[in-house]
């Protein structure tokens, strides 16, 4: 018999859909999808959209009724946040932890620092009825922090699926054959923001004196781009950066699949699903350690990957990979089985797991339990 999840988000979010889009498919539950809004335009442009089934939560007493209905009757509930939008989310979550035995709730955590949130989220919200699927490094320690001490915490993700990643594994695992005069191609995903920091990159690149060649490609768009455009004119001659703008899923592919480092240096991130994608393309990943995506994540420092702390870090780990195939070769090929433990498959089936059983995962794999009382508050 299937078990019946229903899940309220403020929008249709791909990246947690498709762990239960998989689970769906596999005729092991069945989903009822609450959304409060239309998704942001600048989603739309990235490809996301509202499943046609998806019903409208609106300020009405019809769907009060129909909420309602849904956290008595299915067998599981969860959550995309506990704040957005106010107050009815909150309000809904309150409703679930009265009527259910257990709601789950999946989360980045907080923005920003200020993590004492309004004291009746923790007086009606506390409880060991509430599971937490803690999206990223910070999730578990921002709920601790806010006085949530109940509840139990598991690590989780967003993510994707890459059906065509594995065919091109042989191209990361060979990279240290590969002639060291190749030019060395960097790869970064994002909008071209201040946030998102790929001037830091720019920077790190100018003072190279080295004899490789590199390209620092970017796929994405944003107010930054005349600005990074300006930058790079003062790199060194061995040094080029391309700007592809917004790019389709095939040409991401494309350019996952023929980049020898990716790189993520954001001055935030409560994820990132392109960290994702880049350890299912075993690339080796530098990534800043505020990235909530990797540590204790997508990437195992100095085994996968780099987690740097600074500017200077960045530079040093920068250096070092370019310098080195065999350290590329190194952690691509490192990347494959921590791949596989991330991957969509993986975070579902587990997920599946922990819903419909005792099962716990002793791994630090996905679904593996934190230990709230190792959290400093």
């Amino acid at each position: 018999m299937k078990t019946s999840v229903a899940v309220f988000a403020p929008f249709a979010n791909p990246h947690l859909l498709s762990v239960l889009e998989r689970l769906e498919q596999e005729g092991l539950i069945s989903l009822r999808l609450f959304v409060f809004r239309d998704l942001p335009r600048h989603r739309k442009e990235l490809g996301w959209h509202t499943p046609a089934n998806a019903y409208f939560l609106k300020p009405s007493w019809t769907s009060f009724r129909e909420a309602v209905s849904a956290i008595r009757n299915c067998d599981e509930i969860l959550l995309l946040g506990l704040v957005d939008p106010k107050p009815w989310m909150p309000l809904v979550a309150i409703l679930a932890r009265l009527i259910k035995s257990r709601c789950w709730v999946a989360s980045e955590g907080f923005k920003t620092n200020r993590t004492r949130r309004p004291r009746f989220l923790r007086l009606f919200l506390n409880s060991p009825r509430l599971a937490f699927l803690a999206i990223g490094s910070g999730s578990c320690f921002d709920f601790v922090n806010a006085g949530f001490v109940k509840s139990k915490f598991y690590k989780f993700a967003f993510a994707e699926s890459y059906p065509d990643a594995v065919a091109i594994v042989s191209h990361s695992q060979s990279i240290s054959e590969c002639d060291a005069n190749r030019r060395i191609k960097i790869l970064g995903v994002g909008q071209l923001s201040e946030r998102k920091n790929f001037n830091a990159v720019l920077s790190s690149l100018m003072s190279y004196r080295g004899n490789q060649s590199v390209d620092f490609t970017l796929c994405g768009d944003g107010p930054e781009r005349e600005k990074l455009a300006s930058i790079a004119k003062d790199l060194p001659k061995s040094i080029s950066l391309t700007l592809l703008g917004n790019c389709s899923g095939e040409r991401l592919c494309k350019e996952f699949s023929s980049a020898d480092i990716f790189v993520m240096p954001s001055k935030y991130d409560g994820w990132g699903v392109v960290l994702n994608q880049a350890l299912q393309y075993r690339l080796p990943i530098i990534v800043s350690d505020r990235v909530r995506a990797a540590r204790d994540h997508l990437v195992i420092d100095g085994v996968t990957g780099d987690i740097y702390r600074n500017e200077a870090e960045l530079q040093s780990c920068l250096i070092r990979l370019i310098e080195s195939p065999e350290l590329r070769g190194e952690y691509s090929r490192n990347s494959a089985s921590h791949a596989d433990l991330w991957s969509l498959d993986s975070i579902s089936s587990r997920f599946f797991r922990v819903l419909t059983s005792t099962e716990e995962f002793d791994d630090d794999g996905p679904l593996s339990r934190y230990e709230t009382n190792l959290i400093s508050t």
